[in-house]
C-alpha cells in the first residue's frame, strides 16, 4: 500500500517556509502541549541499544525519534511508544504509534517508536513463557529510556527533559508499559527461572547506571499480570474497549490465536477496568476511557478499517487531557471530548495550483469547497494524493474566499481577503 511520506527533508524545507509565511496555528493564540502548533521532523533508525538475550539473534534496537520543528524548548517531555502484536509481530511502523507520535509531536513532545525483540519460547509453562517474553520486552524499553537520559548528559540533541518521561504502547506495547513502570525484582519470585540469569530487570541493552523510572504511562489496549505490582505513585491514562476479545476489558486470560502468524499463550492478566480501580484505591492519579460496545484496539485501521479515524481522535484528546493536566495544569481541568481533529492539513500555493500536506498519511483524497464572501459555494472538487501531497490545479479565484477541506470524518477551513 502506497503511503505519504510527510517526513522526506524537501517537505520538511516547504512546510518550515510555510510556518515562516504564516501557519495557520499561532503560539500566541494556542496552548503549548494541547493545540497543533509545529510541524513534525522524524529522525528514523536511530540504534538504542542491543537485545538482553543473546539466545535471541534479533538485529540492534531501533527507533524512529519525532520532534517539533522550529521549537526553541530545551527542556520537553518524551513519549516512548511500543507497538502491539502479541509480542511476536509488528514494528515501529505500525499506524497507531506513527500517529500518536506525529500528533504529540505537533503538541510539542518529543515521541520515539521503537522496535523490541519478538517471540516465545517453546517450552515451560504459561506463566513462565509469558513472563520471559515480557522480561525481555521491558528490557529493551529500559533500554531506551536509559538511552534518552544518557543522550541528556552530552548533547541532548532531542532536547528532552529526563524528568518527565512517558512509556506507553498498544496491546502488547502497553503491558510492557505498565510492567516498565510498576514491576519490581520482588515480583519475579513466581517464575521458576532466575532473574539474574535472564539479565535482571534492567537488562543489558545499554547505557547501564542510567535510571529507568518513569513519570507516567499511556496504555492503549493493555493489562497488568496482577494489581499488587502497584507500590509506587506512577500516573496512568488507558483506553480500552469493554469487549475487548483478545486483552481482556476486566480479569481474563488473553486471546491471542492467529492462522498461520501464530499463538500467544493464554495467560491471565488484569485489564485496564481493574487496573484503574486498584489505581482510584491507591489515590493515583488515573483516568480510563472505556469505548463502549468496542472490541481490541477500535483506533486501529487495521483492525476496524472504517472507523479508527474517530476512535483515534478520541484517544488522542483523552491522552492529551491526562498529560495536560497531569503536567501543565494552570488551574484549569481540560476534559474537551468534543474538540476538532487534532490534525491538519497545512497548504501552499504557487501560480498553477494549490498543494495540500495532511499530517495523518491515511487520508487519501480530500473534498475541497470554494465560498465567496457571501458564504456562496462556487465551486466543489475533489482531489487524490500525488505521491507526499495533493495537488489541485486551481482556476482563476476571486480575491475574497474561503477554501474548506474535507477529509475521512473532518474538515479544515482557510479564509482570503476576509476579517
Amino acid at each position: 500500500m502506497t503511503s505519504i511520506n510527510l517526513f522526506e527533508r524537501p517537505f520538511i524545507i516547504k512546510l518550515i517556509g510555510i510556518l515562516l509565511l504564516g501557519f495557520s496555528f499561532s503560539l500566541n493564540a494556542q496552548e503549548r502541549f494541547y493545540d497543533p502548533l509545529f510541524a513534525v521532523g522524524v529522525k528514523y533508525n536511530v540504534k538504542y541499544g542491543v537485545n538482553s538475550n543473546p539466545d535471541k539473534k534479533q538485529p540492534p534496537l531501533l527507533m524512529d525519534v519525532y520532534f517539533p520543528l522550529g521549537d526553541t524548548m530545551k527542556n520537553r517531555p518524551l513519549i516512548i511508544l511500543e507497538h502491539g502484536g502479541g509480542f511476536i509481530m509488528g514494528n515501529k511502523n505500525n499506524y497507531p504509534m506513527e500517529t500518536l507520535c506525529s500528533r504529540f509531536a505537533q503538541f510539542g513532545y518529543v515521541c520515539a517508536s521503537i522496535n523490541y525483540s519478538l517471540g516465545f519460547d517453546k517450552k515451560g509453562s504459561v506463566d513462565d513463557i509469558t513472563g520471559k517474553t515480557v522480561l525481555n520486552s521491558v528490557q529493551d524499553m529500559k533500554a531506551a529510556i536509559r538511552y534518552f537520559r544518557a543522550n541528556t548528559d552530552q548533547d541532548n540533541h532531542f532536547q528532552i527533559d529526563p524528568n518527565q518521561i512517558w512509556v506507553g504502547g498498544s496491546s502488547s506495547g502497553a503491558i510492557t508499559a505498565l510492567h516498565t513502570a510498576f514491576w519490581k525484582e520482588k515480583d519475579f519470585s513466581v517464575f521458576s527461572w532466575k532473574l539474574e540469569e535472564n539479565g535482571g530487570i534492567e537488562g543489558n541493552g545499554g547505557n547501564l547506571g542510567y535510571s529507568s523510572k518513569v513519570q507516567g504511562v499511556i496504555s492503549l489496549s493493555g493489562a497488568i499480570g496482577d494489581t499488587s505490582f502497584i507500590n509506587e505513585s506512577i500516573p496512568v491514562v488507558s483506553v480500552h474497549g469493554e469487549y475487548d476479545p483478545i486483552v481482556p476489558y476486566n480479569t481474563d486470560k488473553i486471546n491471542f490465536n492467529y492462522p498461520i502468524i501464530g499463538k500467544v499463550p493464554p495467560v491471565q492478566v488484569m485489564g485496564s477496568s481493574v487496573l484503574h480501580q486498584a489505581l482510584d484505591n491507591r489515590g493515583i492519579p488515573n483516568a480510563l476511557l472505556s469505548m463502549e460496545n468496542q472490541g481490541h484496539c477500535p483506533f486501529d485501521k487495521m483492525l476496524d478499517w472504517k472507523r479508527y479515524p474517530v476512535y483515534m481522535d478520541m484517544t488522542i484528546n483523552h491522552i492529551r487531557n491526562f498529560m495536560y493536566n497531569q503536567l501543565w495544569n494552570d488551574g484549569t481541568e481540560k476534559t474537551d471530548m468534543t474538540t476538532r481533529h487534532t490534525s491538519t492539513i497545512t497548504y501552499e500555493r504557487d501560480s498553477t495550483g494549490w498543494y495540500f500536506y495532511p499530517v495523518d498519511k491515511n487520508v487519501k483524497k480530500i473534498k475541497l469547497y470554494l465560498f465567496d464572501e457571501n458564504g456562496n459555494r462556487i465551486r466543489k472538487d475533489k482531489v487524490k494524493k500525488k505521491r507526499k501531497s495533493f495537488y489541485w490545479k486551481g482556476k482563476k479565484l476571486p480575491e475574497k474566499l474561503e477554501l474548506r477541506a474535507v477529509y475521512n470524518l473532518y474538515r479544515t477551513d482557510w479564509f482570503f481577503g476576509m476579517d
